[in-house]
């Protein structure tokens, strides 16, 4: 390869002129390294390809339980509703036998 000073940048390997200057080594040193580069490439494509897929299946995963978990909450929910209003019923009737306590007291005593 040429040598260029620190002013100059260095010639892209890309570059035809810089690609028909090389020995014979050097073009099958980087065909070897352009293989590799591609296998590498394509390995980590696929690396990306399943994480992706993990990515997916625990989020829809994660889905599946938010929802699991919102149904038990709606459940106990309701079950609240309906403890709340028995126990409105039992105040109201527990509030009727209180008042009238009073009342019956006051026409026994009156009867005395």
């Amino acid at each position: 390869m040429p040598e260029c000073d620190s002013r100059q940048r260095p010639p892209s390997p890309h570059s035809a002129a810089v690609y028909l200057a090389m020995p014979e080594n050097e073009s099958s040193d980087w065909s070897t390294y352009q293989r590799l580069v591609l296998s590498e490439l394509k390995r980590l494509d696929g690396s990306l390809t399943r994480m992706n897929d993990q990515t997916a299946l625990a989020i829809k995963h994660e889905r599946s339980n938010r929802q699991q978990v919102e149904m038990g909450i709606l459940a106990d929910l309701a079950q609240l509703r309906t403890d709340i209003q028995s126990l409105k019923i039992k105040a109201g009737v527990w509030g009727a036998v209180a008042g009238m306590i009073p009342v019956i007291s006051v026409l026994l005593l009156k009867e005395l």
